[in-house]
């Protein structure tokens, strides 16, 4: 199984807040990573989308109720990875696999076209 590092969970992260429309991102003095969450005045903590894969369902939804189709199962291969499928209609499927399945949704989410406007 393939380690995760920290660098990549914490770049995914930064990227899925942003793409759900998080503002003023930033690592706080105690080395939280905060902002705004979308139509919120609050500062909060920004979820481990990458890493909880309760954080990561919360883009599956998101993904859902703007009308993309999403697919999440295992792989054929002999070793653990998930594999997610990501289709907005009238484009091209989006396919990530990862050996964490938090990971594989942050990585079709990105990839997939949705933007922040949509969010």
């Amino acid at each position: 199984m393939r380690m995760i590092l920290p660098v990549e969970s914490d770049w995914m992260r930064l990227k899925a807040a942003e793409k759900l429309g998080w503002r003023d991102v930033e690592y706080s003095r105690d080395g939280y990573l905060v902002g705004h969450a979308p139509g919120r005045k609050d500062i909060k903590a920004v979820p481990s989308y990458a890493l909880d894969i309760r954080a990561a369902w919360d883009i599956v939804n998101k993904l859902l109720a703007e009308g993309a189709e999403v697919r999440i199962g295992n792989t054929l291969r002999r070793i653990k990875e998930y594999a997610v499928e990501i289709r907005w209609p009238g484009s091209p499927l989006v396919r990530a696999v990862h050996a964490c399945p938090s990971m594989a949704i942050c990585q079709a989410f990105l990839e997939s076209k949705m933007s922040v406007d949509a969010a």
